[in-house]
């Protein structure tokens, strides 16, 4: 009777639910351990490339473990455990095949890549254009305070020699 549960957990329902997140996990780590070695050895890879790059590949490693777990479960309630295992590898391989081919296509990595560009880009501009803005209201503040120090100074001066103040 234990050995007939072991065996349901470890390959129906449960099995194919464990497996399956054990493989994104196991995406998503080579995906960013890769593209590590990329930013570092690679001129022109920034960090732009690897968040792009990481996102798309995260996306890709969910929609395809999605369509393993659809897959495995509907395949563990009419099969034998190896014809399960074989539709979930087959089906996980399949879908991130399709789905890469389907990025190569569209260039959708390269569009996220391109869009977080533009944002480095703009955001760079608008912190150099708020420096400078700051940099010259300060300088600007602190003229002002000079001129008003020196008409303060001034006029405390004029009362003072008029006998207005004790």
């Amino acid at each position: 009777m234990n050995h007939t549960k072991m065996i349901e957990i470890g390959i129906g329902k449960e099995g194919v639910k464990s497996g399956a997140i054990g493989g994104f996990y196991i995406a998503v780590f080579f995906s960013i351990t890769l593209d590590m070695i990329n930013w570092i050895f690679k001129d022109n890879y920034r960090w732009t490339n690897w968040l792009g790059t990481v996102s798309t590949d995260i996306v890709k490693a969910a929609i395809s473990i999605a369509a393993t777990l659809i897959a495995g479960t509907l395949v563990s309630v009419f099969s034998l455990a190896i014809v399960e295992v074989i539709v979930v590898i087959g089906t996980g391989l399949y879908v991130g095949y399709e789905l890469n081919k389907l990025d190569g296509n569209y260039h959708i990595t390269d569009s996220v890549i391109k869009a977080l560009n533009h944002i480095d880009k703009k955001t760079s501009k608008l912190a150099d254009e708020t420096y400078k803005v700051s940099f010259n209201s300060a300088r600007e503040v602190i003229s002002l305070a000079r001129v008003d120090v020196n008409k303060i100074g001034l006029f405390y001066n004029n009362v003072v020699s008029q006998g207005l103040v004790f």
